[in-house]
């Protein structure tokens, strides 16, 4: 009887501990995965960087803030430390594609994740020795705590997700059609979670790098092969630094771009669509360029034709034809995940011009020759193109344009082109302190910085159009920017007010400010107004006490 007793009180505390134990919470670093990955872009790296890729997930898995590699065992291969770092950046990149959950590691720099914040310390500067080790500094863009605060949030908001238990083309539908349903295109570059999983799952609102790296998570949960691909969309009305998926179904790959199904509409209503889903090669080999980087040799060979499992994007209810009347021609519905600057094609009549965006992004954007051709090929003599940089605009006619394309392929590169904005302080004759903005304008071929712009030719023109707050007296004709030397300005350009835009010719690149005066954050109009009115003043106090020495006399 005492045994059954027993027995009984045993059941009751186990009973008692299943109901009182509370939901799991996960901590970051708990896991013990990072030792023994099974991604798809570890198994295509060299044993080095294989190496290199394990050491570094789980240093980084428990943000570790040096993460010290032995450089003889690990790059036997390497006579130099940078032979070494080498090994190492790419085990990095690698880790940012295979692993979305881990968001953390990187900062969100615009249109991309910066790993290059990572800094190395060798302790043999010159040569590798059967001693010598490289310490890494990972960058992180958030803390421990903040991370696993976030994948919670992440496990709460999936509670109610499920894919089902069907084949692996049912669960990818699923997939693809609860991220679009539950996401807004962001279609400003703001936010620090536009690029990760947490932006796609909490907060409902990101970029295409969300989308995709979204797809990869939900697909890696599911049982389902899926990488994320880095490089160029290119749509008719120009080209962007773009992010998607390949997906393997019925040991084929396909390519699928929730981004681009989940299209801004005219009218702001939600829209699912299967233009870019288990496509093969023939749909979208002039669509979706991989970036030409150390991991394009990785990518698995797509089907050519399109997947048998693939919907087809349903058709939208017609709406009753109203009366006939005289209406405008209505704006079109923009491109997917895009919005086009000039949505309208002009026809020859108008003599409009029309605008084509090669980029719109908010980091470095990488030029080719594939890309700028691509461009001019729909381009009229008069129309321009626009390389959208932070909110920076590059702009260049067709036959700017041309040089810049007939430059790259001499030279067989590309080129990079880039816009910061700081806030910076200034002195105004060492006396009043404010901050004004400083435009630091990059273009680069090979590395190498452009000095001069008439690199590309003796006709080669680029307007730049740099975001201004307007302030009180700002005028068109008394608009101007200055090149910064040493923190003093030059000569003044001329430059044009447009909304809230300056806009000037770019002949030398570097730090520029802009505004109507140099010498301070106030209008040159303002202070000629107030010069006026304190010389009426003193005209006036002179004149009255002139007044005075007549009555004496």
């Amino acid at each position: 009887m005492k045994f059954r007793s027993a027995e009984k009180i045993l059941a009751v505390a186990l009973l008692a501990a299943v109901l009182i134990v509370p939901a799991a919470v996960y901590t970051i670093g708990d896991e013990s995965e990072a030792a023994t990955p099974d991604d798809y872009y570890y198994n295509k790296l060299s044993d080095y960087s294989k190496k290199a890729y394990i050491e570094l997930l789980e240093g980084i898995e428990n943000f570790e803030t040096d993460i010290e590699i032995g450089v003889a065992t690990l790059y036997s291969d390497a006579s130099t430390p940078e032979d070494a770092k080498t090994n190492i950046d790419i085990a990095a990149k690698a880790i940012l594609k295979d692993r979305p959950d881990i968001f953390w590691f990187g900062k969100s720099t615009g249109n991309s994740v910066d790993l290059y914040g990572m800094t190395y310390t060798t302790s043999d500067p010159d040569k590798i020795q059967s001693t010598s080790k490289i310490t890494v500094k990972p960058t992180y863009g958030m803390t421990k705590e903040t991370a696993t605060n976030y994948q919670n949030a992440i496990d709460n908001s999936l509670k109610s997700f499920n894919a089902g238990s069907g084949t692996a083309a049912d669960k990818l539908k699923v997939i693809h059609d609860y991220i679009i349903n539950n996401t807004k295109y962001k279609q400003s570059l703001s936010g620090d979670n536009i690029r990760n999983i947490y932006g796609t799952f909490v907060e409902k609102s990101v970029v295409c790098e969300g989308y995709a790296k979204a797809l990869k998570y939900l697909c890696d949960k599911n049982g389902i092969e899926c990488i994320t691909v880095s490089g160029t969309g290119i749509t008719e009305k120009g080209s962007e630094g773009h992010m998607w998926n390949y997906v393997k179904i019925d040991s084929s790959w396909y390519l699928v771009d929730a981004t681009w199904d989940d299209p801004i509409s005219s009218d702001g209503k939600d829209v699912l669509r299967y233009d870019y889903y288990l496509v093969g090669s023939n749909s979208t080999k002039s669509s979706h360029i991989p970036e030409n980087d150390q991991f394009k040799p990785m990518l698995p060979t797509l089907s050519v034709s399109d997947s048998t499992s693939r919907p087809s994007t349903p058709e939208p209810t017609p709406t009753p034809t109203p009366t006939p009347t005289p209406t405008p021609t209505p704006t079109p519905e923009p491109e997917p995940g895009v919005t086009p600057d000039n949505p309208s094609t002009p026809s020859e009549d108008e003599g409009t011009v029309e605008t084509y965006t090669i980029a719109d992004t908010n980091s470095i954007y990488l030029v080719d020759v594939d890309i700028v051709d691509s461009t001019i090929a729909k381009m009229d003599d008069d129309d321009v193109a626009v390389i959208d940089v932070n909110d920076v605009k590059y702009t260049m006619d067709k036959n700017s344009l041309q040089l810049l394309s007939n430059y790259i392929d001499s030279k067989n590169s590309k080129v990079r082109f880039n816009a910061e904005i700081e806030s910076q302080p200034f002195k105004t004759f060492n006396v009043l302190n404010y901050e004004r903005n400083v435009y630091t304008l990059t273009i680069t071929v090979d590395g190498l910085e452009v000095t001069d712009t008439g690199i590309f030719g003796s006709e080669f023109s680029v307007k730049v159009s740099v975001p201004y707050e307007k302030s009180l007296g700002d005028m068109s004709f008394i608009m101007g920017a200055w090149k910064l030397t040493d923190g003093e300005a030059g000569d003044r350009i001329t430059a044009e007010l447009e909304e809230n835009y300056v806009s000037f010719n770019l002949e030398e690149t570097g730090d520029y400010i802009v505004g109507s005066n140099p010498y301070s954050n106030i209008s040159i109009t303002v202070v000629v107004i107030a010069i006026f009115i304190i010389l009426v003043f003193l005209l006036l106090l002179l004149g009255g006490s002139g007044k005075k020495k007549k009555k004496k006399n």
